[in-house]
């Protein structure tokens, strides 16, 4: 593989100045649209407010009236001024990010990489990995397929999001016990005389902390005094990054439970992971398999994304893609039917031009991360490292 630095300038760079140039001015239509809505509602509302108000004569009424057109702006300007910027050409500078930017930095991998930013995977496939549980309620995407290989063996690279919901007295309501997922699903083929093909295991992060968001603030302010305050941020952060997104791997999403043992990992390098395996060789296998042990060990936690974190002061000040880094470090597999499954959660779409970054070298090379993070990921289970 040639050095990034020269395939960037030559193949990459040139066209990534112009859309540069239209990110900036569709992301300074975004901030002007969102003042107007917000100076806008804000008038509205405290004009209907005081009329209400003036009518029935009541404060409540009035603090009802107000708080209520709040949560609608909040709601709806979002979608708004999204459907208003793809009509101003937004939707043509992510097809073109896709095509010539995204396309490219997958071909830098080797020329056997393809990347379809329309291909899907289909649900059958999906179940197949045993990782998500899909019925007729469950909404599902994926786009963003990349394909290659690795030796012989087939690896596949995709954006998943899957978001379950039920129907209850008339409402269309959240389902509180579905597992919902949204990140990068990452699939390879196992060579045949691999000593993990006819086994079953799934590896899955102990102890998630499944929390909202929205807590994250009220999180970074709890402090133990025996540690600092920035490290005390980092440590609620990486536990938050841990669960969010609601998705927790566990038995009852497999038809191979019962003939799972759980092993226990704690006096080995996978000490934060539970292993379900059909058998114990299987489970020698995975905790003899040094680049899987490298793999999710502490030491592939992004330190600096923490301390970078631990930094902020906010959550209205966060940087989402410091967020990612984080939370990609926490990983599920499923190993059984001849192939490996890795989910790797994300916060964001990892393939869409987002417009409050811009578009230069280092947006690039985030790209080129996440591609080859989602490479290492199986590596550990390519023939010529196990």
């Amino acid at each position: 593989m040639t050095a990034f630095e020269p395939y960037f300038t030559a193949e990459i760079e040139p066209a990534l100045s112009g859309m540069e140039t239209q990110r900036e001015r569709l992301a300074a239509l975004k901030r002007a649209r969102m003042k107007f809505f917000n100076l806008s509602i804000t008038v509205v509302c405290g004009l209907a407010s005081i009329a209400l108000g003036y009518h029935f004569d009541s404060f409540v009424v009035f603090l009802g009236a107000a708080m209520s057109c709040f949560i609608a702006v909040v709601l709806f300007q979002d979608q708004i001024t999204q459907v208003l910027l793809r009509n101003d050409g937004l939707t043509n500078l992510q097809f073109q990010y896709k095509q010539e930017i995204v396309s490219k930095i997958v071909k830098y991998q080797g020329v056997d990489w393809s990347y379809d930013p329309f291909g899907s995977i289909s649900e059958s496939d999906l179940k197949q990995s045993e990782l998500f549980q899909i019925g007729s309620n469950t909404y599902v995407k994926t786009d963003d397929v990349i394909q290659s290989k690795l030796g012989e063996q087939d690896i596949l690279i995709a954006n998943v999001t899957t978001r379950s919901n039920v129907n209850s007295d008339g409402a269309h309501r959240r389902n509180q016990s579905a597992q919902d997922f949204k990140g990068v699903l990452v699939q390879l083929t196992l060579a045949s005389d691999s000593p993990l093909a006819n086994g079953c295991a799934f590896i899955v992060p102990k102890a998630k902390t499944i929390k909202s968001v929205g807590g994250l603030a009220d999180m970074t302010f709890k402090r133990d005094p025996s540690i600092s305050k920035s490290r005390q941020k980092a440590n609620n952060l990486k536990a938050l990054a841990a669960g969010t997104g609601g998705y927790t791997w566990h038995l009852g999403m497999t038809s191979r439970q019962d003939s799972l043992v759980t092993f226990d990992s704690s006096g080995d390098n996978l000490k934060d992971y539970s292993l379900h395996c059909d058998n114990k060789a299987m489970f020698e296998q995975l905790t003899n398999n040094q680049g899987l042990n490298a793999l999710l060990s502490n030491d592939f936690t992004n330190q600096q994304a923490l301390d970078d974190l631990s930094e902020t002061a906010s959550f209205q000040l966060l940087d989402k893609r410091l967020f990612d880094d984080v939370m990609q470090t926490t990983l599920t597999f499923a190993i059984h039917s001849g192939c490996v499954w890795v989910l790797i959660p994300a916060f964001e779409d990892k393939f869409e031009l987002d417009l409050d970054y811009k578009l230069d070298k280092t947006s690039v090379l985030r790209v080129l991360k996440d591609i080859q993070l989602a490479t290492r990921c199986v590596i550990p289970f390519v023939k010529s490292n196990h």
